[in-house]
């Protein structure tokens, strides 16, 4: 009786899991930016690239970083925070900085 319970409650967890929204909610991302505010120099573009739990982020100096992903619009990199707006559209920094997808 035990191993039966212990089965459905091991299948039910392996369906939440494999029903989590939020790895729905952003698929890989890669794509360059335009610093629209904030940034050092303005004639490097920025780029982004999320896959999986990975940020890989380049800043207007070229600079690559590796930070995290923190589902669903979440961003660390650089010593700080972004938000992922409109599937990608926008990144507002939380230093002020933002980015605009080309």
């Amino acid at each position: 009786m035990t191993r039966v319970k212990f089965i459905g409650l091991r299948a039910a967890l392996l369906f939440i899991l494999a029903a989590d929204p939020t790895a729905a909610e952003m698929a890989p991302l890669a794509a360059d930016y335009v610093c629209a505010y904030g940034c050092r120099a303005t004639d490097a573009n920025p780029r982004l690239e999320i896959e999986g739990d990975v940020a890989r982020c380049w800043n207007e100096l070229g600079g690559l970083y590796v930070g995290e992903f923190r589902p669903p619009d979440g961003v660390a990199c650089f010593r700080k925070t972004g938000r992922i707006v409109d599937g990608g559209a926008w990144i507002e920094w939380s230093d002020g900085v933002l980015w605009r997808r080309r």
